[in-house]
């Protein structure tokens, strides 16, 4: 039966969908129409809870069931969800499908064809029951189901793994954990399988386990360098959301093992700035952007860099753009004399109008807003000459520098 269903596969359409799963479910505010071609683009199937707002089992289906993680993870995964006050702006669809009670959970397909109803309340198991009910409907719901099945019962041959995850990834559900689980009873030498290897790589998000550690044996392999980028600058946009210090460390001690020394010190630099700024560590942020600015950009903005390797020399240029902001945005007034250095050279070199509105800004904080007004001028000059759409941006900055209001 697997087998048969895994040729359905082959033929049916799968998109992926970049949706995060939610700690409830999410319910779609848009109209109803909206909501059908959003469910035929992404494959779905729509849930709809029609309610009314006197109703107590439909507040406590909303309290309990609804926003409960197990509930939300699933439904925001395989269905889109709406809600229809049935005595409000939900009768139309209260009365197109002769609700007569409240609560009533719809499953529909994307023409809004009934595929499975419930009426009244429903515990967290049952209403995922139901919703289980309504996902074999489809032939994606069918197929998943009998591949988590075998994979729940046991099945932990490859071929089956790679379908079974492959289905995980397309409807966003995680497969780090299910893949560390899998690994723990792996004999070592199956990872000298190519499938196994495909597994890994392909379903290993962070850089933690043994498939990550697998991964990084297998660096010089060109596809797998690139996964291991990706995997560890996930791993350091969590560690920057959760503000966690040690879990940003430890993944950022990676780059030295798959980087060149020159492009690991870049990159650990360049993460630094981003992490210090999330979590406000200015002394630490000002650090990383001082080292940066002489380590990755300086030594770059020569006039030999610029004829014998201008590749590098426009890589400086967008390395100093960036960095700009960070100083006119976080960084202290006493801290920006490198910077305005650097700038005020590189606008010696060439005449760019959004290099002197930068200029213009460090030197409105630096507190010289006579010579900011000057460069700002100069910007916006420029940028008028060469018909650039941002000079109106520069003629509103202007201004508020001349009023001192910046």
């Amino acid at each position: 039966m697997i087998r048969t269903l895994y040729l359905l596969l082959l033929s049916v359409c799968l998109v992926c969908i970049g949706i995060p799963a939610s700690a409830q479910i999410r319910f779609e505010r848009g109209s109803w129409e909206n909501v059908k071609a959003k469910a035929k683009a992404e494959k779905k199937l729509i849930f709809v809870d029609v309610y009314a707002i006197w109703c107590g089992p439909c507040k406590v289906l909303n309290r309990q069931v609804f926003s409960t993680k197990e509930v939300g993870e699933k439904m925001n995964s395989f269905f889109i969800s709406y809600k229809a006050d049935a005595e409000a702006g939900g009768r139309p669809l209260a009365l197109q499908y002769s609700v007569k009670a409240y609560p009533t959970g719809l499953f529909l397909d994307h023409e809004g064809k009934v595929v499975h109803q419930f009426v009244g309340f429903r515990p967290v198991h049952e209403f995922l029951a139901e919703a289980d009910r309504a996902f074999r409907t489809t032939e994606n719901g069918l197929v998943y189901s009998l591949y988590k099945e075998a994979f729940d019962q046991g099945r932990r041959d490859a071929e089956l793994l790679l379908i079974y995850f492959k289905f995980r990834r397309i409807y966003n559900l995680p497969t780090h954990e299910q893949l560390e689980q899998v690994l723990a009873d792996t004999p070592a030498d199956s990872l000298q399988v190519p499938n196994w290897q495909k597994l890994i790589a392909q379903n290993t998000e962070w850089a933690r386990g043994k498939g990550f550690e697998w991964l990084l044996t297998q660096k010089q392999t060109p596809n797998i360098k690139n996964r291991l980028e990706f995997i560890i600058s996930n791993s350091i946009r969590v560690a920057q959301e959760k503000k966690d210090l040690e879990a940003f460390q430890r993944t950022l001690a990676y780059l030295d093992e798959i980087e060149e020394p020159r492009a690991a010190r870049e990159l650990k630099t360049r993460y630094e700035i981003g992490f210090y700024t999330e979590t406000k560590k200015l002394d630490k942020l000002t650090q990383s952007a001082e080292r940066y600015l002489q380590e990755e950009v300086t030594p770059y903005l020569t006039e030999e860099t610029q004829q014998h390797n201008p590749e590098a020399y426009k890589k400086a240029q967008d390395r100093l753009s960036s960095l700009c902001w960070t100083y006119i945005n976080h960084i202290n007034k006493d801290k920006l004399s490198r910077i305005c250095d650097c700038m005020a050279g590189l606008i010696q070199k060439e005449q760019n109008p959004h290099i002197l509105n930068q200029y213009a800004s460090l030197l409105y904080k630096q507190g010289n807003r006579q010579e900011a007004i000057e460069a700002q001028t100069q910007a916006l000059t420029l940028a008028q000459d060469l018909n650039l759409e941002e000079a109106k941006d520069f003629e509103s900055t202007l201004k508020q520098m001349k009023r001192n209001k910046l």
